[in-house]
């Protein structure tokens, strides 16, 4: 997750006058947040004082495809991915 939606509706919620009490994500792409040394949700967690919790990250998502042994085309792409976007 870039977190590029949730900083567009924390904006909506916020001009409604509601608070939120924290994040879920389905998928955490754990990419690198605006800042450069953090995960945008690490960034955003930290910023907003709220949890921020996914179903299942991509470093997850790694680790399954690299146990299954025959996967590697798939694996090799998001590990690509990971290297250029992740943190």
């Amino acid at each position: 997750t870039a977190c590029t939606t949730f900083r567009q509706v924390v904006q909506m919620i916020q001009a409604h006058g509601a608070e939120f009490a924290g994040v879920i994500t389905a998928l955490d792409r754990q990419e690198v947040g605006l800042n450069g040394e953090q995960s945008a949700a690490q960034e955003l967690s930290s910023q907003y004082k709220v949890p921020f919790f996914s179903i299942i990250k991509l470093t997850d998502i790694i680790q399954f495809l690299d146990a299954q042994g025959n996967m590697s085309s798939e694996l090799e792409r998001l590990k690509n991915y990971q290297a250029e976007y992740g943190v």
